[in-house]
């Protein structure tokens, strides 16, 4: 069976979002004014595109065969990915070891890349790959932190996440530059 995101539910239907919203307040039997389910519907979006994302992501560098490790919790639950999960690291040396030894350090987050992890990674001395949006740009935004492209690089395709991760496995000193 496809998934939701393989039949083309994402982004561009977010009604999907309102019928799974609307279905289980039904099945609770809740009931919330307009403005509360407003706001519950754009948390429920943000959750599902971020999982939604990172699994199409994951998908395609599995695809590519490149060596993929993922970290934190949930991973070895998701059928798909189990062999590749290796759990939660602690904050503090382990997690800047492993920021450090990555030849990529993946950040896909919808909301912003201008993130504790992305900074945490940077200052570890890991190579950051993060998906472009939009608000990188904006003032305050990842771009007035850090200059995309020199300190920190975004990918915004399949065809760009896996020429830079490719690049990133093949040149060390591109990687230790940036």
């Amino acid at each position: 069976e496809r998934t939701l995101w393989e039949r083309g539910i994402g982004f561009q239907e977010p009604q999907f979002y309102r019928r799974v919203l609307i279905e289980g307040l039904g099945e609770l039997g809740y009931t919330m004014t307009d403005e509360a389910f407003e706001e519950q519907l754009e948390w429920l979006r943000t959750i599902y595109e971020r999982w939604f994302s990172r699994q199409r992501i994951l998908r395609w560098l599995v695809e590519a065969g490149i060596p993929v490790a993922l970290y934190g919790t949930g991973w070895d639950r998701e059928p798909r990915f189990r062999a590749l999960a290796r759990g939660r690291v602690e904050p503090g040396p382990d997690l800047a070891r492993v920021y450090r030894e990555a030849k990529v350090v993946l950040h896909v987050n919808e909301v912003s890349n201008c993130h504790q992890r992305v900074f945490e990674a940077l200052g570890a001395g890991g190579f950051i790959l993060a998906l472009a949006n939009p608000a990188d740009y904006e003032p305050g935004e990842l771009d007035s932190c850090l200059k995309i492209g020199d300190e920190v690089v975004t990918f915004s395709s399949r065809d760009s996440l896996l020429g830079l991760v490719r690049r990133a496995f093949a040149a060390e000193a591109w990687r230790r530059r940036i």
